[in-house]
C-alpha cells in the first residue's frame, strides 16, 4: 500500500484500488493520484495488489480505507481476492458511493467456475460498470475516439482524438440503454486502415451501479493514453463529475508521470547483458517506429560488432521491416509477463523501413489479402519456411506463390559509402512476382542514368532532394529481374519475371546525402562482391562448437519404487526373493502386488523394473502400492 499523499479534511478522499499486470497501472494510478492531490487538492490513497499477475490468489491490503472513501478508482484485472476483502468492496458499493473504472476492470475478477464467488464477482463488469469483457481488436491496433453529445465530462475535450488503447468490443448489448455514452471508438489497424461500423464501439460512458451510485467507465487506459491531453481532461472531468463537483476550468499543464521505487534492484545502466553475444540472429517481437511492430521478427546483426548494423525480417508479412546502424536491440523496461505494449525496440539510426504490409506477392500492388491484419499471409500467397545457418550467414527461406526464395542480408561499407545488401536465389517460375525493397512516406522515387554507366539505379529522395536512399543491382541483373518504382506508394520494388532457370542476384540499398558522387559510387559498387549462390549454404557448414560434451551417470529406476518390508505370518519368502551377482541390472516384469514375475505380461496390473544385481533383497510381503502405477 502506498501512503496517503495528502491529508485535507475538507476535501473528498479518493481511494485507488489497483491490481493488474497488463497496462502498468501500478505506475499510472499513483501518477494520477499525485495530480489529483497536488493540483486539485483531493486526499488520495493508493492500494496496489502485492501480486500484479492475476488468475491466482491475490490480496490487496488496506481496503479498510474504503470506509472513509468518497470515491473509489478501480484498475483491476482477473483478481481472486479473499472473502473479507470482497466484503469491504461490496459494503462500499451498497453505500451508494461513486466508482471510476479503467479498461480491464470490466473483467476485474476471475474465480474458478465451481467457486461460489464466481457467479457474482466474475460478472462484476456487467453488473456494476455497464459492460463485461467480450473481445478486442488486437494489441497492435489503436483507437480513433469521437465524443458525442454534451456533458460536463466532455468540457475541454476535443471532438476527435487518438489513443493507443486498442478498442474493446462491447456492443450491441452493452452498455445498457440507461447508460449515457460519451465517447465512441473505432479501431485503427497497423496498416492504417480503420474498422467498419461493426467495430464502432462505446469506449466511455456513465451509468449507475447496483447501490445507486454514479459510475464513470472508460475502456481506455493504456499507459500511452495518459500522455494525451484529451484523455487527461476526460479523466479529471470524470472524477469531478462522479463526486458531484464542477469540472475544472482547464487542465493543469504539469501532468507528468512520477518516478516510483519498486521492490527489487533495477537493471544496471551497463553490464554483461548489454554486451551479450546473441549469435547470428535473435527471434523476438520488436518495435521499429510508432505503429511499426513486428510480432514474429528475426533480428540479424550484420557486422562483427553487434552494434554496427542490423535488419529485422517479419516472418508473418515476409518483409524487411527496417535496417539500422549504430545500435542493436533495447530490452530495457520490457516485462516478460505478457504486459501489453512493452516491446523490445531498435536502438540506433533507422536508415530505411517498410510499412506493416506484405513484403512480397504476385501483384505489384502488394495489398494485404488477410481479412484481419493479424497472423501470417495465406499460404498460396506467400509462406515462411524457416532459415539456414552457415557459419555466421543467415539464409532466409520462403515462397512467393510457386516460387522458392532463398535470401541473405548483409552490410558493406567503405570511407564514403554504406550499403545494406539483399542477395537472392530464386527458383524458376512461369509467373511474375514482386518484392518490396524500400518505402519512404515523405519522398519521391526517380530513376537515374549516369553517364558512362550501363545500369540504371532508382532512388527515393526527400521532397527537397537533399538526401535519399538508392537501390541498384550488383553486376548485370539477370534478364528476368528489374527494379520498378511507384511514386503513388513511394516505394521501390524488385520485379521477378518468368524464368525457366534459377536466378541469383544482389541488390544494394544505400543512403546518401545530397547529390550522388558518381565517381566514388562507381568505385564502391564495382568493389561489391558478386552474388553468392545461396543454395550452397543450405547443407550446413563448419561446426560452430568443436567441444564434445559427454554426460555420465547411472540410471536406477529403483529409486522410484518404495517397497515396505513387513513380517506377516504364513507368507512365503520365496514369492519375492530377489538375488543376483554384482554385474549390473536384470530386467523383469512384476505384478503390482509383487507376487508374480515374468518375462512377458499385459500392461494392466504389471510394472517393468530393472533389478540391481548388487543387492539381495527379501520381501516378506508384497504390498500393492498404487504409486507404482505412475512409473509404468
Amino acid at each position: 500500500m502506498l501512503p496517503v499523499v495528502a491529508q485535507m479534511e475538507d476535501r473528498p478522499h479518493i481511494v485507488f484500488v489497483v491490481g493488474e499486470a497488463e497496462y502498468r497501472s501500478e505506475l499510472t494510478m499513483p501518477a494520477l493520484a499525485q495530480v489529483l492531490s497536488s493540483n486539485y487538492g483531493f486526499q488520495t490513497t493508493v492500494l496496489i495488489d502485492s501480486e500484479l499477475e492475476g488468475e491466482q490468489t491475490t490480496s490487496i491490503e488496506g481496503l479498510d480505507t474504503l470506509s472513509s472513501a468518497d470515491l473509489v478508482i478501480l484498475y483491476l484485472r482477473f483478481r481472486q481476492l479473499p472473502d473479507a476483502q470482497l466484503a469491504k468492496i461490496q459494503v462500499y458499493i451498497d453505500s451508494g458511493r461513486p466508482i471510476v473504472a479503467f479498461r480491464t476492470t470490466t473483467h476485474a475478477f476471475a474465480y474458478e467456475g465451481e467457486d461460489p464467488r464466481a457467479k457474482q464477482w466474475n460478472n462484476f463488469g456487467a453488473r456494476e460498470l455497464g459492460a463485461p469483457w467480450i473481445y478486442h481488436y488486437g494489441h497492435d491496433a489503436s483507437t480513433d475516439a469521437k465524443t458525442v453529445g454534451e456533458h460536463p465530462i466532455l468540457n475541454g475535450v476535443s471532438t476527435e482524438f487518438h489513443v493507443r488503447s486498442w478498442t474493446y468490443h462491447v456492443r450491441p448489448d452493452y452498455p445498457p440503454k440507461s447508460a449515457n455514452i460519451l465517447v465512441y471508438g473505432r479501431p485503427v489497424f497497423p496498416d492504417g486502415s480503420r474498422g467498419d461500423e461493426e467495430t464502432f464501439n462505446p469506449i466511455t460512458w456513465t451509468c449507475t451501479h447496483s447501490g445507486g451510485g454514479r459510475v464513470f467507465t472508460t475502456t481506455m487506459g493504456h499507459p500511452a493514453d495518459f500522455d494525451n491531453p484529451n484523455f487527461q481532461q476526460l479523466v479529471i472531468n470524470g472524477v469531478h463529475w462522479t463526486l458531484g463537483l464542477e469540472s475544472p476550468a482547464q487542465l493543469f499543464p504539469d501532468w507528468e508521470p512520477i518516478e516510483m521505487e519498486l521492490e527489487g534492484e533495477s537493471p544496471p545502466d551497463e553490464g554483461p547483458w548489454l554486451d551479450m553475444n546473441y549469435g547470428p540472429f535473435v527471434s523476438t517481437a520488436i518495435s521499429v517506429e510508432d505503429g511499426n511492430i513486428i510480432h514474429k521478427g528475426i533480428v540479424i546483426p550484420l557486422t562483427e560488432d553487434i552494434n554496427g548494423g542490423a535488419v529485422v525480417f517479419d516472418t508473418d508479412l515476409l518483409r524487411y521491416a527496417a535496417g539500422w546502424i549504430n545500435g542493436f536491440i533495447d530490452f530495457e523496461g520490457v516485462v516478460y509477463n505478457g504486459t501489453h505494449g512493452t516491446f523490445p525496440s531498435t536502438v540506433g539510426d533507422v536508415i530505411w523501413s517498410n510499412p506493416v504490409r506484405p513484403g512480397c506477392g504476385s501483384d505489384r500492388n502488394l495489398e494485404d489479402p488477410r481479412d484481419r491484419p493479424f497472423g501470417p499471409l495465406p499460404k498460396d500467397w506467400a509462406q515462411w519456411k524457416g532459415l539456414y545457418l552457415h557459419q555466421d550467414r543467415v539464409i532466409l527461406s520462403y515462397t512467393i506463390g510457386d516460387r522458392k526464395i532463398l535470401e541473405m542480408p548483409g552490410l558493406e561499407q567503405d570511407e564514403n559509402w554504406l550499403a545494406f545488401t539483399r542477395t537472392f536465389h530464386i527458383s524458376p517460375s512461369e509467373s511474375d512476382h514482386f518484392v518490396r525493397l524500400i518505402t519512404r512516406a515523405n519522398g519521391k522515387v526517380q530513376g537515374v542514368q549516369p553517364s558512362r554507366r550501363q545500369y540504371l539505379h532508382l532512388q527515393i529522395v526527400s521532397e527537397t532532394e537533399e538526401e535519399g536512399i538508392l537501390a541498384e543491382f550488383v553486376g548485370a541483373p539477370p534478364p528476368s529481374v528489374s527494379l520498378e518504382f511507384s511514386n503513388q506508394d513511394k516505394e521501390i520494388l524488385l520485379h521477378i519475371g518468368p524464368s525457366d532457370q534459377p536466378i541469383a542476384t544482389k541488390i544494394l540499398i544505400v543512403p546518401f546525402d545530397g547529390e550522388t558522387d558518381l565517381e566514388t559510387w562507381q568505385a564502391f559498387r564495382q568493389s561489391s562482391p558478386l552474388p553468392e549462390h545461396l543454395d550452397t549454404f543450405t547443407n550446413g557448414g563448419v561446426p560452430r562448437w568443436s567441444e564434445k560434451i559427454v554426460t555420465q551417470g547411472t540410471l536406477d529406476i529403483q529409486r522410484h519404487i518404495a517397497v515396505e518390508t513387513i513380517e506377516v505370518s504364513g507368507q512365503s519368502e520365496e514369492l519375492a526373493d530377489w538375488s543376483a551377482g554384482r554385474l549390473g541390472y536384470r530386467p523383469a516384469i512384476a505384478a503390482t502386488d509383487l507376487r508374480s514375475w515374468s518375462d512377458r505380461a499385459d500392461a494392466a496390473g504389471h510394472i517393468a523394473v530393472l533389478n540391481p544385481l548388487d543387492i539381495s533383497l527379501v520381501i516378506k510381503e508384497g504390498i500393492k502400492d498404487d504409486k507404482l502405477i505412475g512409473w509404468w
